[in-house]
């Protein structure tokens, strides 16, 4: 992905990510173009594939979201019983 390729103008921009861990690389890969060729007329695509990363980020908030209902569910079951047990 990095080799030149002889006759064509290519520039490649090398990143890390995710910020902080840098565990992953990104590579950029631009072509010069003339803007009178009509060439631009394309709309730029990015495609991002999720890593285990996003998935247990995804799986945490599954989690605590969960556990925060249960504790409502069980403040209102104790707040029913409480009230019974007045009436």
């Amino acid at each position: 992905s990095l080799h030149i390729q002889r006759g064509k103008d290519l520039t490649t921009l090398i990143t890390c990510t995710p910020y902080g861990k840098n565990t992953h690389r990104l590579l950029v890969h631009g072509k010069r173009i003339n803007e009178n060729s009509g060439e631009m007329t394309a709309e730029p695509t990015v495609e991002k594939e999720f890593t285990w990363d996003d998935f247990a980020k995804i799986a945490a908030i599954v989690i605590s979201a969960v556990f925060v209902l249960l504790l409502l569910a069980s403040k209102i079951t104790w707040l029913s019983k409480k009230r019974k047990k007045k009436n």
